[in-house]
């Protein structure tokens, strides 16, 4: 008498199921962290540009906001001050990409300013909002909020 050894069809499309059901899953979870922590990176990169605007205020006489902030990945120097070591991008992408830069206005004649960064993920708190007129998300990303500090 012959025993056959092995795995029936049902069973095996059973296993590949579930394989398969796991692994999108677990996809899913993961694209969902990146996302958060780009977010996460951008709110952190805000905080730090905000000191660095601060800085190069005291700076100035009057005290003035600059008109735009450098370009990515560039020392932000005024004079001999260093204001920030390395301006950052954001980090969908290539942050050292100008595209990438951190939306940022003066406002008031520079006595204020508006900055914005693009969330990605869908999740609400303290300064996110909708994005303010005139803002441009990096290319390939879709913001349905931003994280928005004003200053006035």
């Amino acid at each position: 008498m012959r025993v056959n050894k092995g795995f029936t069809l049902i069973e095996l499309l059973v296993v590949i199921a579930i394989i398969g059901f796991l692994s999108a899953v677990a996809v899913s979870n993961y694209m969902e962290a990146r996302k958060k922590a780009r977010d996460a990176k951008r709110v952190g990169d805000i905080k730090a540009l905000r000191e660095a605007l601060e800085i190069y205020r005291q700076s100035q006489n009057p005290p003035l906001y600059p008109i735009v902030i450098p370009n990515p990945c560039q020392e932000w120097k005024e004079g001999n001050t260093t204001i920030m070591p390395e301006v950052p991008g954001d980090p969908a992408g290539n942050p050292c990409n100008t595209t990438n830069k951190y939306w940022y206005t003066n406002l008031n004649n520079r006595k204020g300013y508006q900055m914005a960064a693009c969330m990605e993920s869908k999740e609400s708190g303290e300064n996110i909002k909708n994005c303010p007129a005139g803002f441009t998300s990096p290319p390939g990303i879709q913001c349905p909020k931003c994280y928005v500090v004003t200053e006035k």
